[in-house]
């Protein structure tokens, strides 16, 4: 298997092989995908027991039982947003499905988001079907676009398009990281802020300069979680632009 061969058609490319197994369901927040035996679609369902509030809910139909099965369900900020897109793609580790989630937010306590807030959700196949890969998940995270008051670009999430997310998954960067290779970065902006979280509102007031080096802790929705040791043996601990790091 190439490792960097992306499957997008649906069904990873099998679709064929099963097209008349069943109905894909129909009038559903976004299209069915086919798979190997059934479909996934998506649906609506409340947040909670009791609740009148309906949330996007991840689901497997099995074509041979015709049964039914929740697999997840998709994050709910105020109102359920919507499935933005949604693809089968390959990686090193074998073949998932992404879920872009995209909900409006206009604004939190110290930023002003200029898009729609997403959430990448990647979930794997496996013996049992598919479940959440919740570390390859964090590595896309949540994000949206952050401008300042006076509407100049602070963040752009680099995950709010199809063509982000494949970029990505076919970069050596990626590929390192799922295969834990991924221990240090050597800075190449020449003044590249440290924050104290993943937030263009918390900034610290440090920075590290062209060549500098950090240790990689996490990697997050278009951050670097990341540890550094000053020439005076003090370790600092924050999160930096991806953006700032060769290679990323």
């Amino acid at each position: 298997m190439n490792m960097r061969r992306l499957a997008t058609c649906l069904g990873l490319c099998l679709l064929p092989l099963f097209a008349n197994a069943c109905e894909a369901p129909r009038h559903k927040p976004f299209p069915a995908l086919g798979m190997a035996g059934g479909y996934v679609y998506f649906d609506q369902a409340p947040i909670e027991e009791g609740s009148s509030a309906l949330g996007l809910t991840v689901n497997l139909l099995d074509c041979a039982s015709g049964a039914a099965q929740r697999i997840g369900e998709l994050p709910y900020l105020a109102e359920p947003g919507k499935v933005a897109d949604a693809f089968w793609a390959e990686d090193a580790q074998g073949e998932f499905l992404v879920v872009m989630h995209a909900v409006p937010v206009n604004s939190y306590p110290g930023l002003i988001y200029s898009t729609d807030y997403y959430s990448i959700l990647l979930y794997r196949r496996g013996s049992q079907g598919l479940a959440l890969d919740e570390r390859s998940s964090a590595y896309f995270g949540h994000g949206a676009d952050v401008i300042g008051d006076d509407e100049t670009l602070l963040f752009s999430y680099p995950y709010k398009h199809r063509n982000g997310v494949l970029k990505a998954l076919q970069s050596p960067f990626y590929d390192n990281w799922l295969q834990g290779r991924l221990a240090t970065l050597e800075v190449r902006a020449q003044k590249a802020l440290i924050y104290s979280d993943a937030s263009v509102a918390s900034k610290t007031g440090m920075y590290l300069i062209a060549g500098d080096q950090v240790k990689v802790t996490g990697i997050a929705g278009g951050w670097v979680e990341m540890e550094y040791l000053t020439a005076k043996q003090k370790l600092i601990k924050g999160a930096m632009l991806c953006t700032d790091f060769n290679g990323c």
